[in-house]
């Protein structure tokens, strides 16, 4: 009588007794197994294998909405894959944010953060859904763009020493706006002020175009401005540019020095804009694209197309640009706390 075949037993659903199976059949089961565990990584080596979406959280236009579309224009001309920009405006990224968090970590949900959303808010505000360092996958640098203290043209002072020196003349008279209350226009002139003294009260706007208008008609005495605002008005005169906060001097601004060379060390702010992918987003999906994004932001045609809108690429590794967000995030909290504006 021959001897029966081993066999490997196997708990069913329903867990009410053994199924036999024979040496064959746990072959067959033990390559399959094997197979779909090799799935993920598969698919991982294809991506993109479909359409790639980047959420933007505010309308067409602007820094944040066209650095978006140059990027999904590079990775679009990179993977010969579809990039599509999905605007999602309102309450300061947060609608954009959550559909990001909400999204499968598969690599086919990106979207634009901002230094405003990530380290700004969080430094202000206590009940925000998402947390800066935890809730997502930085994936890529892309753009900065700096700010110019901007004064009104009639203002009597050409420089940052003597705008710090005039309001110490006028105490209680100057005042300065910007995006509104612990905007980074803002946030930055009262680290300004914590670090030299200047004498100004904040008037919040609801948005950085008002206060341009009140720069304009004299009414408002000086303001921290994107520099693609500022430029055309300090180009036409109707503005000054008293300085530019970059930690350089910027190609289309070279007449303006930095805060720096005006004799304030250490004081930078600049606004940047990068890619975020949801939190767990595979290592290989963000090596990928931080690799795609990083190299086609120094193309020439990449640079020109920024240069027009006096923004200037930025690149780094997905673990700097995490750094960059608990650098700044800190740096903001110690602003927000040293003037008490909570």
């Amino acid at each position: 009588m021959e001897s029966e075949a081993p066999r490997v037993a196997i708990i069913t659903r329903g867990g009410r007794g053994k199924r036999p199976m024979n040496r064959a059949g746990g072959f067959a089961l033990l390559a399959m197994l094997i197979a779909f565990a090799a799935v993920p990584s598969a698919a991982q080596q294809q991506y993109p294998s479909k359409p790639v979406r980047i959420i933007v959280g505010v309308v067409p236009g602007g820094s944040a909405d066209a650095m978006g579309r140059i990027v999904a224009q590079i990775l679009t001309e990179r993977f010969k894959q579809n990039v599509i920009v999905d605007n999602r405006p309102g309450a300061n990224f947060l609608i954009a944010l959550q559909l990001l968090m909400n999204s499968s970590p598969d690599g086919y949900t990106l979207a634009v953060g901002t230094t405003g959303a990530l380290t700004v808010s969080p430094a202000v505000e206590k009940n925000l859904p998402y947390n800066s360092l935890t809730s997502f996958s930085p994936v890529a640098l892309a753009v900065a763009f700096p700010y110019i203290l901007t004064a009104r043209r009639d203002l009597p002072v050409n420089d940052i020493k003597g705008l710090i020196e005039y309001s110490k003349n006028h105490p209680g008279k100057m005042f300065f706006g910007g995006a509104g209350h612990l905007s980074v226009n803002h946030l930055g002139i009262e680290w300004l002020k914590s670090l030299t003294g200047l004498d100004a009260q904040h008037v919040p706007f609801k948005g950085s175009g008002e206060a341009l208008i009140e720069l304009i008609a004299g009414r408002l005495d000086f303001s921290l401005l994107n520099a693609g605002a500022a430029m055309p008005q300090i180009a036409a005169g109707k503005l000054k540019g008293l300085a530019v906060t970059s930690p350089a001097r910027v190609p289309l601004a070279e007449g303006i020095p930095t805060m720096i060379e005006s004799g304030v060390p250490g004081f930078a702010v600049q606004a940047w804009n990068g890619i975020l992918g949801p939190a767990h987003l595979p290592r290989q999906i963000v090596v990928k694209l931080n690799e795609a994004i990083n190299e086609g932001l120094q193309r020439s045609d990449t640079r020109g197309q920024l240069a027009k809108l006096i923004l200037y690429p930025i690149t780094d590794t997905p673990e700097g640009f995490q750094r960059l967000i608990a650098q700044e995030l800190g740096n903001w909290r110690e602003v927000v706390k040293r003037a008490k504006l909570q």
